[in-house]
């Protein structure tokens, strides 16, 4: 019993791979090794999402340095696809074309700035909206030239739109 602790399930520290899958011992007499499919389909999962994760990066990062370079309206899914290194049933398994890769990347910001005001309590933003100003400029400011370029792009007039909700709402 030199590799297994009191419950007879493996010793973690002796196989560090059970530490990401030590959760399935749940059930008295069960072992992480009577639960390989599971742990493995979990794995599988695992990595199809970062891959996923990995792609849509991929795609964005592409995006928005041809949003440097070029006019909204003149970026092709083939200039994203040659730019991030993957093929159209990469890009298409995440986004419908350019203005869904825009509309996107839109969504998570105006999401972020939501959350951020959401955050503060209304009372002390109506007494003192600086510090949630100050925090939204300091988002800003980060990289102001590609919100300047997401502000200005052709498509991105409701963009404008979604800003305006945040802090109307």
């Amino acid at each position: 019993m030199n590799r297994h602790n009191m419950s007879g399930a493996p010793n973690p520290r002796q196989y560090p791979m059970l530490q990401t899958i030590g959760r399935f011992w749940t059930e008295p007499g069960m072992s992480v090794w009577d639960c390989t499919l599971s742990g493995e389909d979990d794995m599988a999962e695992k990595a199809e999402y970062r891959n996923a994760v990995r792609s849509r990066t991929l795609i964005r990062k592409a995006f928005v340095e041809l949003l440097h370079e070029k006019d909204f309206g003149k970026i092709s899914v083939t200039d994203i696809v040659n730019r991030a290194d993957i093929n159209r049933g990469t890009f298409y398994a995440h986004y419908r074309d350019t203005a869904d890769v825009l509309g996107q990347i839109e969504n998570e910001l105006v999401a972020q700035m939501e959350r951020l005001i959401d955050e503060c309590n209304s009372r002390d933003l109506v007494r003192d909206p600086l510090p949630v100003l100050q925090q939204l400029g300091a988002i800003l400011a980060g990289d102001l030239e590609f919100y300047r370029l997401l502000i200005t792009a052709s498509g991105s007039g409701n963009f404008l739109g979604k800003l305006r909700s945040v802090f109307v709402e």
